[in-house]
């Protein structure tokens, strides 16, 4: 007998068809949507179904969830938008600001590359990886949000234009790489920056910390001082590759290096 799905927040079943006809379903990036079919499928395989809650949303309907879920605050807060520092609501589930989350038309075909998820939620964390997707249980409490593993966890740190398609990709325990699923497509230091040391300035360097920065490992400016920030951030580069941690971006750094990124250029082609 074939699987019918839990779809929308009333958790009403829906036969293949019927679900890929869904506006909802029509949103969803196409390798979002072989990924999700598989989770879903497995879930039901073994017996702890879980279902699609919610897909796409424009901008206008990002920024009213944003708002009903924040309130305007002086100090602190979560987030900013417009110019203004805005807190969670209590007991309310986070909702990014408009433009910033991955359920928002983000593909070149405008498409969303994120679902929430409904049903066991339970099951959902302990084995979404096995289709590609990483929750937000741990990041945000989220643990219904689901989005492609190899991509930045925010929004911003994507790059349409350089994006390669996603990847029928389908990664083991063993093949989770640390510390923040990256963008699948290379960015491979120039041959200048290949062997460095903390006394070079320049370009070269600033090249660096760009590309550090965008996998999330340096925080600093790209001012193209290799001072100690810097130094932190190839730190946080060598201790996400498992090399030894001593800040010197050098022969072994690079090699290390371009290993990953040609790991990560693998799941765009």
């Amino acid at each position: 007998m074939a699987n019918t799905y839990m779809a929308y927040y009333s958790g009403k079943r829906y036969t293949l068809d019927e679900l890929r006809a869904t506006s909802m379903w029509q949103g969803f990036d196409h390798e979002y949507a072989d990924r999700l079919m598989e989770l879903m499928d497995l879930s039901i395989a073994e017996g702890h179904p879980v279902g699609i809650g919610g897909g796409i949303r424009p901008p206008p309907s990002q920024l009213n969830l944003f708002l009903s879920r924040h309130h305007v605050v002086t100090n602190g807060g979560c987030c900013v938008y417009n110019g203004k520092k805005y807190a969670l609501n209590p007991k309310t589930a986070h909702a990014a600001p408009p433009n910033l989350s991955y359920h928002e038309p983000t593909t070149p075909e405008g498409k969303a590359l994120a679902g929430d998820l409904i049903g066991d939620m339970a099951w959902n964390m302990a084995n979404c990886h096995r289709v590609g997707f990483i929750h937000f249980g741990r990041i945000n409490g989220e643990s219904w949000h689901d989005q492609p593993y190899e991509l930045p966890h925010s929004r911003r740190q994507y790059i349409p234009a350089l994006h390669a398609p996603l990847k029928d990709f389908h990664p083991d325990t063993s093949m989770l790489l640390p510390p923040k699923p990256p963008a699948p497509f290379v960015l491979v230091p120039p041959a200048s920056m290949r062997v460095q040391t903390p006394m070079l300035t320049g370009k070269n360097v600033a090249d660096l910390q760009h590309l550090m920065a965008f996998w999330g490992w340096f925080k600093g400016t790209a001012d193209g001082a290799f001072g100690a920030q810097t130094a932190q951030g190839v730190k946080n580069l060598q201790t996400a590759l498992h090399i030894k941690a001593d800040g010197v971006y050098g022969p072994d750094t690079e090699a290390a290096y371009r290993w990953f990124a040609t790991s990560m250029s693998g799941l765009a082609k």
